[in-house]
């Protein structure tokens, strides 16, 4: 699929609007005065009508990208667009020759086209059935990024865990991603340093046991 050059710049805000040329409904008006409606069309094209200011340089390249490369327009294209549901990237088309280009300013030039896409711009289906969460998303997606951020992994492998451990707390909790001493499954381990403070002493026996004498990690679980 062509790709619209990154180099030319995005429609202007003044006079862009979409717009569909084809209603699929179709109305019958009845001799009682009332009417009847039915679906016509499934689907219908939809237009974006809109302006561009380029500077000498996008101008002469667009027009050569246009002659050549769309096949004096007639190619479909991958462009970014915005719609009602924000920026995105269409397949889209000219439905004509562009209007123009006409000098503006002293090296700016402007050019009208229309554009034809080739699916419609709506929400995702399943949307329209939940309009409190719609309008609520935003909350939503900024309460869940917050509340559970996105989890990553602590160390890759078990080796790499090992070797940073004199970095590590004690008590903390690591996760390994690919842990090698358990056929490289995803692992949970408690950090047990050296120098934790354990003594213990019993006066009966008239004996103590010091505490660990070598970091190591406790192994918690092990996943898929």
């Amino acid at each position: 699929m062509i790709e619209y050059p990154a180099e030319l710049p995005l429609p202007l805000q003044d006079g862009y609007a979409l717009d569909t040329p084809v209603d699929p409904m179709l109305r019958t008006q009845m001799e009682s005065g009332r009417a009847r409606q039915r679906l016509n069309f499934d689907e219908v094209p939809y237009l974006i009508r809109a302006k561009w200011n380029c500077d000498r340089n996008q101008m002469a390249f667009f027009q050569g990208w246009y002659a050549r490369a769309l096949v004096q327009g007639v190619e479909w294209f991958k462009a970014t667009l915005l719609t009602p549901i924000g920026f995105k990237e269409y397949e889209c088309r000219f439905t004509g020759h562009y209007t123009g280009p006409a000098l503006v300013q002293v090296s700016r030039w402007e050019y009208s086209a229309t554009l034809e896409l080739r699916e419609p711009p709506l929400i995702q289906p399943g949307w329209e059935d939940f309009p409190q969460f719609w309008f609520m998303m935003n909350i939503i997606d900024m309460a869940i990024n917050v509340e559970w951020p996105e989890f990553t992994f602590d160390f890759p492998t078990y080796a790499a865990a090992i070797a940073a451990i004199s970095t590590l707390q004690q008590g903390q909790r690591i996760h390994v991603q690919a842990d090698e001493t358990h056929g490289g499954r995803h692992a949970v381990y408690d950090v047990v340093r050296a120098d934790s403070p354990s003594l213990v002493l019993d006066f009966v026996e008239r004996a103590y046991q010091s505490g660990q004498i070598l970091d190591y990690l406790d192994l918690v679980q092990v996943y898929e």
